[in-house]
């Protein structure tokens, strides 16, 4: 193989290799599409589920509510249009209030176009839901919230948490002036302000209602010393508690020391209860479920202990072990990292709702569609898909890359496979040239062949005893033909015909020596060494001066040794034959390949021409390779 063909084979494979690790980095990619496909698809129709379950929760429970409050006369829609996004929201949401079977307002119109306290039921419902479907926890404090519903409303308002606490099992510490109605309560404490032995207002809190057969085995167990008015109070909630008074009685009191623990917000400078002298007091507060507490102390430091027997100091090294304990006790934090301004605050104080904040609703453009939104959750969903998506676009886009490397790859492969198959061509023209060589070489052993039997019967004659008995006799004959000689005289012509005659034994020696390639006999080494004797004899023959050879004396004559010597002539013409033949065998063994050589060459052309379209070239005699028509 030449070199040029070696080095060509060699960019081959290395182009192959190539286009292989292309084609299975292609196919990795292709099944990633696919998975990412089919988990696109399922994150929609999740999506889809997700949204059209929570939509009809959240209208079966506003519209329940107001109802409740307002009887039939107001009713809402949701309308969630997945097709269309709005500047900031993947998904369009609307409320559409309808009055009387009439719309009336949507959206951010609902706070122009219709009365508070309808707003007020419809942003406190939503408000529930978020803490509600977001944690599943269901403690809410009620500060004042309904004060923008009319008086008439009122009962419905107690009727409408009452079906919330039998229904989804909620749980609601009411703050309000009034007591709500009585049938629809579950406890109720009445508030009053005196001052105590430092003249100090103290708020006193007495039980003055509890429903029949009400277990508070499971209540929330509130414990509180020292925090503003409130000097020592431990109070059950459970269900409807409702904490009522006159103003500035302490009602609120409650509300805060709960809500400094729950959203870890205590303030040293303004909660604790002040005492004359201004000597600090330990200000405690505990809640309790079950066996489950949280309990904070304050007097110098902020402390945290807990119903494991862990205690922490300082309000920020304490936070995340605080809401692992709260968590505990049902209250969730709501992930607000991506929000800001008033509706973040809103979220973080989910369980917390005073007359002093604002709707939960937003009045500014696109408020209402912020709200649901996050109500809905579908920012996490669009998330997703927009990160699949990108997944997607990303893996894609190195597809094509690499469609088009795989096209530089195979049409580099496509000129090289033509430059390989010309020289290809011209490797199968060699050993056609030498299979040919071949063909000569097998009719000559054949001619060899039809002789075989009487190459064998030389080679049985050239390794036989008689081979070797007949070498010594002649051997005898010449050393007495050579004592014979020296006690004649003739002239020197008879002698030198004689050793020119004689002459001719020298190829007995190139005889034995070839005799010596297929026997290792001994004695054939000593016969050799023999036959060189008796030349070296002739030599000195030659020198003499004096010798005459008298062939009247001698029993063995000149036709005698010719005769010898023409037999020996012959067995040596015969050995030289079987040693030709044994060479010819040699070098057919040595191309005994060179047939299948061919078939693989042709073999491998047409392969190569399969693989990469190349053609035969029309303008080359059959001799030169092309890319097919049609292709680059």
């Amino acid at each position: 193989m030449s070199i040029n063909l070696i080095q060509l084979h060699s960019e081959l494979e290395q182009k192959q290799q190539a286009l292989d690790l292309i084609l299975k980095k292609i196919d990795e990619n292709e099944k990633k599409l696919s998975v990412i496909d089919k988990g696109l698809k399922l994150v929609k129709l999740a999506k889809s589920y997700k949204i059209e379950s929570r939509k009809k929760f959240i209208l079966d429970l506003i519209n329940t509510s107001l109802h409740t409050v307002f009887g039939k006369e107001y009713n809402i829609d949701l309308i969630i249009d997945e097709s269309k996004t709005s500047s900031k929201y993947n998904v369009v949401y609307k409320i559409v209030l309808y009055k009387n079977g009439k719309e009336v307002a949507t959206n951010q119109d609902l706070f122009t176009t219709t009365g508070g306290g309808v707003i007020t039921i419809i942003s406190f419902i939503i408000k529930i839901a978020l803490g509600y479907i977001n944690t599943k926890n269901k403690f809410y404090i009620l500060d004042e919230v309904f004060s923008q519903v009319s008086e008439k409303y009122k009962p419905g308002i107690a009727r409408l948490l009452r079906i919330l606490v039998d229904k989804y099992g909620f749980t609601f510490l009411v703050v309000s002036h009034d007591k709500l109605e009585e049938e629809d309560i579950d406890l109720a404490y009445y508030v009053t302000n005196k001052p105590d032995e430092n003249n100090i207002p103290t708020s006193i809190f007495t039980r003055t209602k509890i429903r029949n057969n009400l277990l508070l085995d499971d209540a929330y167990k509130i414990t509180i010393k020292n925090f503003q008015s409130i000097k020592e109070l431990t109070i059950d909630i459970k269900g409807i508690t409702v904490i009522y008074g006159n103003s500035d009685s302490g009602k609120s009191a409650l509300q805060r020391a709960i809500s400094s623990v729950i959203l870890n917000d205590f303030k040293p400078k303004l909660y604790p209860r002040w005492k004359k002298g201004r000597n600090k007091l330990t200000t405690t507060i505990r809640i309790q479920k079950n066996n489950k507490f949280i309990e904070l102390e304050y007097k110098d430091v902020v402390k945290y202990r807990l119903d494991n027997g862990e205690e922490f100091t300082g309000k920020k090294l304490a936070s995340e072990n605080i809401s692992k304990a709260l968590e505990n006790l049902g209250f969730i934090k709501i992930d607000v990292s991506n929000l800001s301004g008033e509706l973040k605050t809103q979220i973080n104080r989910i369980y917390v709702t005073t007359q002093f904040d604002k709707l939960f609703l937003p009045d500014d453009r696109n408020g209402v569609e912020k709200i649901l939104t996050i109500l809905f959750n579908s920012q996490i969903y669009n998330y997703m898909i927009q990160e699949i998506n990108r997944d997607f676009n990303e893996i894609n886009s190195e597809i094509k890359r690499m469609f088009n490397e795989k096209q530089e790859l195979e049409y580099s492969l496509k000129i090289i496979t033509i430059e390989y198959l010309k020289e290809l061509h011209n490797e199968l023209n060699k050993y056609i040239s030498k299979s040919n060589e071949i063909a000569e070489l097998s009719n000559k052993i054949n001619s060899i062949s039809d002789n075989r039997i009487k190459i064998n019967n030389i080679l049985l004659l050239l390794t036989s005893k008689n081979k070797i008995n007949r070498i010594r006799k002649l051997q005898e004959d010449l050393v007495d033909i050579q004592k014979q000689l020296s006690r004649v005289s003739d002239t020197k012509s008879l002698i030198t015909e004689l050793i020119n005659e004689f002459m001719k034994i020298r190829m007995i020696s190139t005889f034995s020596s070839l005799n010596k390639k297929v026997t290792e006999d001994s004695k054939e080494l000593s016969q050799t060494q023999l036959l060189k004797n008796i030349y070296q004899s002739l030599i000195l023959l030659n020198k003499g001066k004096h010798l005459v050879i008298s062939l009247n004396h001698n029993e063995m004559n000149i036709n005698v040794i010719n005769k010898k010597l023409k037999i020996i002539s012959q067995l040596k013409n015969q050995y030289l034959s079987v040693i030709k033949l044994l060479t010819l065998i040699t070098k057919v063994k040595q191309h005994e390949k060179i047939s299948s050589n061919i078939i693989q060459i042709k073999q491998d052309i047409e392969s190569k021409k399969k693989s990469f379209n190349i053609c035969k070239c029309p303008t080359c005699n059959g001799k030169g390779y092309t890319i097919c028509k049609g292709e680059e």
